[in-house]
C-alpha cells in the first residue's frame, strides 16, 4: 500500500471513529429522570384533587394526605413502588372503595 492509500485509509478510520463517538454521546437537552415515587402534591395535581392537606403516612405509604376529588373527600397516598401500593389498597379496601389508583399512588374515600 502506498503512502497516499495509507493516509486515505487512516483518515477514513478517524472520521468513522469520530462520527461514531458523536452519535453515542448523550444529549445534553434530555430531561433528568425522576428519582423515586411522585410527591403527594404531584399526584394531587395529576388527578385534579384540591385542598390537599398532608398527614402522617399510614402503613406502606411514603406520603399521605386528605383532599377533595370530584366533590368528595379522599385519602390520597403515594408509595415507593406498586407492590407497596397494592398492599395498601388491599388493607384500605376494607374501609371503603378505592376511587383511583395509578403508578405508585392510590386514593380511597376520606
Amino acid at each position: 500500500m502506498n503512502t497516499t492509500a495509507r493516509w486515505a485509509a487512516g483518515a477514513a478510520l478517524v472520521l468513522a471513529l469520530v462520527a461514531g463517538c458523536g452519535a453515542a454521546a448523550p444529549s445534553s437537552t434530555a430531561p433528568p429522570a425522576q428519582a423515586g415515587p411522585p410527591t403527594l402534591s404531584q399526584v394531587a395535581a395529576q388527578i385534579g384533587a384540591t385542598g390537599l392537606s398532608s398527614m402522617t403516612p399510614t402503613l406502606y405509604a411514603s406520603q399521605e394526605g386528605t383532599a377533595t376529588w370530584h366533590g368528595q373527600p379522599i385519602d390520597l397516598a403515594v408509595f415507593a413502588n406498586d407492590g407497596l401500593r397494592d398492599k395498601w389498597v388491599a388493607a384500605a379496601s376494607a374501609f371503603g372503595p378505592i376511587l383511583v389508583k395509578g403508578h405508585d399512588y392510590a386514593a380511597t374515600t376520606g
